[in-house]
């Protein structure tokens, strides 16, 4: 069955918000739901139209995690001398720290934005008494992790600039 998206309506299981549905390249059926208003869902089936068209639609159980691409990137970097992977390693373990205030390590990549990587940043300058220096080097690896995800995936890089 081809790729489509279906005319915005009312949700038949909660009337006071609309809905619509969609094809993917797949041929699987999707539903957008819980939009407060019609002008709303248009422009959400707007957007999807145009992802479709442009075939960068991610269905989101297709989206990686942070952890998932962050293993990804590493061991694409294998041909790096030892102790520099040794050191992304270190870095990638320090954005996994159990004591942050989310697990990163599950976080979907398409979940985070530039405030959650300044409330990482704040909480490893905290949390773990790091200096400010590196904690700018554990954010340039993931800003570099990020960026593998951009390519891969079409997905924006939430790291800010500094």
């Amino acid at each position: 069955m081809a790729q489509g998206v279906y005319p915005v309506t009312r949700d038949p299981r909660r009337p006071s918000t609309y809905m619509f549905s969609f094809r993917d390249r797949q041929g699987r059926r999707h539903f957008r739901k819980g939009f407060e208003t019609k002008k709303e869902a248009e422009a959400a089936r707007h957007q999807l139209e145009l992802e479709l068209r442009e075939n960068t639609y991610i269905a989101p159980k297709d989206i990686p995690t942070f952890g998932q691409v962050a293993d990804d990137w590493l061991s694409s970097k294998s041909n790096h001398r030892p102790s520099s992977q040794a050191q992304w390693k270190v870095h990638i373990d320090h954005l996994f720290y159990a004591g942050l205030s989310f697990n990163l390590h599950a976080t979907k990549i398409d979940q985070l934005d530039p405030r959650a990587i300044e409330k990482i940043r704040d909480e490893l300058r905290q949390l773990r008494n790091l200096s400010p220096r590196t904690v700018n080097k554990i954010l340039t690896t993931a800003a570099a992790i990020f960026k593998r995800a951009m390519r891969l995936y079409q997905y924006s890089n939430p790291t800010p600039r500094s």
